[in-house]
């Protein structure tokens, strides 16, 4: 019975993993789908987040004082949660920035506060990651963040920081209006949901060696912001392709990965918010490291963040592409072709990528 038992149970489990892993797909597919539905209403994906201020000017670039909602918020409605987003929306009308402004419960009437990004949709889940406890939901009394629910998708911002401007998403400052100062009376209104995201022309190597979107892995920790969908920060709700997917915390880089020249030296992510009991241990892939004013790449810059694409996978991440194809990329990606993925013109780096649409055994 022992040795039956041996032999069935490691079989029972892949069949699971395999089914959650499709359940996985299927949900960032659904994401990309709904990307596809924006693209084709506003000619324009959503940014990754607008802000009415110079973002390289706030001091901990964590919550900007004037800015609009991040690009998953903006896509509530294509998801079929219009009155989540009606409420983000009447939000933004009365406060400054979402992310601090509207996310408290508030008991007045009219509220000025509404609660938003408290409940995870569904989508926004894989099954395959830990599910995480509510109340392990990110909470920061500095930057009044009030339990933010987490998921596991991340828009590709893309091939190494926060601000890199090469990715499908971005930090867009807003110039329909003047730069406003915080709490400018006219840094108020729905205007900020606005602003102009990548458009498919801009796409120059084929939307299918394009990364659009990817998995990450929220941490069980109210002091970690990874996962938190609603916020845009690095780790949150973004990625970058500066780190190998599943990055783990290690002094040297892994085989093939760039050291120096500007590249990262310590193969974690370098977040906003970030649970620092986690041990330094090999293969750790959820060890970060914690900063207020960027990483070592830019000390003085807060756009100068970086994390990796993760999921609980064994071998790799589910990706979605600019073409609205789901697919499974290695952990051994080359890092000259991970790198090219993450960017609207892979060519740029003299390498052209391929990608492969097969799910490992």
């Amino acid at each position: 019975m022992e040795t039956l038992w041996a032999v069935w149970w490691p079989a029972v489990n892949s069949v699971r993993e395999r089914g959650r892993r499709l359940v996985c797909s299927a949900n960032l597919k659904e994401v990309s789908t709904a990307l596809a539905s924006f693209e084709s209403q506003n000619q324009c994906y959503p940014p990754g987040v607008t802000t009415c201020t110079d973002p390289s000017a706030q001091p901990d670039g964590l919550n900007p004082p004037s800015q609009g909602p991040n690009w998953l918020s903006r896509l509530l409605p294509n998801i079929d949660d219009q009155a989540t987003y009606d409420q983000l929306l009447n939000c933004v009308d009365l406060n400054y920035n979402p992310c601090t402004d509207c996310t408290q419960d508030d008991t007045s009437s009219p509220p000025k506060w509404f609660a938003v990004g408290t409940k995870s949709p569904g989508v926004f889940r894989c099954p395959t990651a830990d599910l995480i406890d509510p109340s392990n939901y990110l909470m920061d009394s500095q930057d009044k963040l009030n339990g933010l629910a987490k998921g596991n998708i991340a828009g590709n911002f893309g091939k190494d920081y926060y601000a890199g401007h090469t990715g499908m998403f971005d930090v867009v400052t807003l110039t329909a209006r003047a730069l406003v100062k915080s709490k400018d009376p006219s840094a108020l209104g729905k205007w900020k949901a606005g602003g102009k995201g990548v458009r498919n022309a801009d796409i120059r190597d084929g939307a299918n060696n394009t990364v659009m979107l990817a998995e990450i892995l929220g941490k069980n920790s109210p002091d970690d912001l990874r996962g938190a969908w609603f916020l845009p920060n690095m780790g949150a709700s973004s990625f970058t392709g500066l780190l190998p997917p599943n990055a783990v915390a290690v002094d040297q880089a892994p085989p093939g990965w760039p050291t120096g020249g500007g590249k990262a030296t310590n193969y974690y992510d370098t977040i906003q918010l970030c649970d620092t009991s986690i041990p330094t241990t090999q293969n750790n892939r959820l060890y970060c490291g914690k900063s207020k004013t960027g990483s070592p790449a830019d000390s003085n810059n807060p756009g100068s963040f970086y994390a990796a694409a993760r999921s609980a996978h064994p071998g790799g991440v589910n990706v979605a592409t600019a073409g609205h194809n789901v697919i499974f990329v290695a952990d051994t990606i080359e890092p000259e072709v991970w790198q090219c993925l993450c960017t609207k013109d892979g060519k740029s780096a003299g390498k052209q990528p391929e990608l492969n649409a097969t799910f490992p055994e």
